[in-house]
């Protein structure tokens, strides 16, 4: 099966590992399983994301 959710332990190259998976009322997969980082690394991983973005928008919003 596809998935597009990154996060989720079992997706690899947008394809799920489970081979029978199942959906709730919402068509979300119920065995989805979220990666987690400790606090200081996902905080670091924030502020790195965020200076990325800056970094982009200041490059794309340059004058010639």
């Amino acid at each position: 099966m596809k998935c597009r959710l990154n996060y989720c332990i079992y997706n690899r190259d947008n394809t799920c590992l489970i081979e029978e998976v199942q959906l709730d009322e919402l068509g979300m997969c119920q065995e989805c399983m979220i990666v987690s980082l400790p606090e200081q690394e996902l905080n670091m991983r924030k502020e790195q994301q965020l200076q990325d973005i800056s970094n982009r928008d200041a490059y794309t919003h340059k004058s010639p």
